[in-house]
């Protein structure tokens, strides 16, 4: 039970049995310790001074660790996912269809925010899908759209997953991650990122395309609109098949769409992770293992990405990028663009609900801000925030 927890208050009661006297309870609690990512810095201390004392279960934990088990060991992305379609709506799908502004007080609660989402006709309909179609997830698509414009990005994440995607642990009810999400045009990028937090995939179907004439122009109606035509069909209720291996959506053996921006080397791995919270934990551990055991991590996980350029001067936010860069070869400049880990001192949480935000420090197990940041701010306008109960929605400076 405390290994679902996946870190936080659970690590240290695991610490103190792994490091007790109790050689078999040790072992025991150190094959779970190796399946945890949210460890902070009081845990990773005591697991250091633990090795430098000549202890064998925190040394073992440590190698495990290095070699980053916590994920290799971890059952491997599906080959094949097979989704039955449900549109949501035509046209871009604002955040605020799947986690309603006006209900902002309860987006905390997810399963009385949970009832808000879309209509209680569309949840029915998505339950008597998922009953009809056991074997398969439901994809919510904004057909001739996007997904996911609008500023409700966790609420209406958490609000999908709770109707599509999978319960995160048995022990705790209305909390499911990994739901899968389409439009004609895409995913809103920053409502993306999000999916990525739960392990989730968002799809770009690009199943609608703009006519063209003989010559190659584009072709209009009277009113000036352009006229598109259908390259495939996603109607409510198709059944559709997901290769994560070619990267490719498929209906039956028709291939209908590359889909390889959805499964980068780093998306996979939130995927496979459960969420990209796991993934960046993960590569931290790694990194004090290797260091505590003074050798070199072993590369686990996808590289991160390295823009450098010759003869180009940097921008302020750059200069500041790279003396925080973490893992990057010595004399190397990397500028925007660049994907790699950085050290954080200052935390700003902007425009967010209190509520939500403490939601989140719980998905990374936190109860503490870590010692190693030097200051924390977060400033709110949103409703559930706001102490009122007519939930008036104000700005603040």
């Amino acid at each position: 039970m405390l290994s679902h927890m996946k870190g936080g208050p659970s690590i240290k009661v695991l610490l103190d049995l792994a490091l007790g006297n109790d050689e078999t309870i040790a072992k025991k609690a150190a094959e779970v310790l190796k399946t945890q990512v949210f460890l902070y810095d009081a845990d990773t201390a005591r697991l250091a001074e633990a090795y430098k004392a000549g202890n064998a279960i925190a040394k073992d934990i440590l190698e495990s660790y290095a070699k980053a088990e916590f994920f290799t060991k971890l059952p491997e992305v599906p080959e094949e996912i097979k989704v039955v379609t449900y549109i949501a709506a035509e046209g871009d799908i604002s955040t605020d269809l799947l986690s309603p502004g006006n209900q902002a007080h309860s987006r905390s609660d997810r399963e009385l925010h949970g009832k808000s989402m879309i209509s209680p006709e569309a949840q029915a309909e998505i339950e008597a899908m998922k009953a009809a179609h056991p074997d398969k997830q439901v994809m919510l698509i904004a057909e001739k759209g996007t997904m996911g414009v609008g500023s409700s990005r966790m609420s209406g994440v958490n609000n999908v997953a709770l109707w599509t995607g999978k319960q995160a642990s048995p022990y705790v009810p209305f909390v499911n991650i990994a739901p899968i999400v389409a439009g004609t045009n895409g995913i809103s990028p920053i409502f993306l990122t999000t999916v990525d937090v739960t392990g989730g995939i968002g799809i770009d179907l690009q199943n609608w395309v703009k006519k063209t004439d003989a010559d190659g122009n584009v072709v209009r109606d009277e009113k000036g609109d352009i006229v598109l035509e259908q390259a495939y069909s996603v109607e409510t209720g198709t059944v559709l098949t997901i290769n994560t291996k070619t990267k490719k959506l498929y209906n039956g053996d028709q291939e209908l769409k590359d889909i390889s921006k959805s499964f980068t080397p780093q998306k996979l791995e939130f995927i496979r992770a459960g969420g990209s919270y796991a993934i960046v934990f993960g590569k931290k551990i790694q990194t004090f293992a290797a260091q505590t055991l003074g050798i070199e991590a072993p590369q686990v996980f996808a590289p991160a990405k390295e823009v450098v350029k010759e003869g180009v001067g940097l921008t302020a936010v750059e200069k500041i990028f790279n003396k925080n860069a973490v893992g990057v070869a010595p004399g190397k400049t990397l500028y925007a663009g660049s994907d790699v880990r950085v050290k954080v001192n200052i935390v700003g949480s902007q425009d967010t609900t209190g509520l939500m935000t403490a939601q989140e420090l719980e998905a990374m197990a936190a109860t503490v801000i870590s010692p190693i940041v030097d200051g924390a701010y977060q400033s709110g306008c949103h409703t559930a925030s706001v102490w009122d109960k007519k939930l008036r929605r104000i700005s603040q400076n």
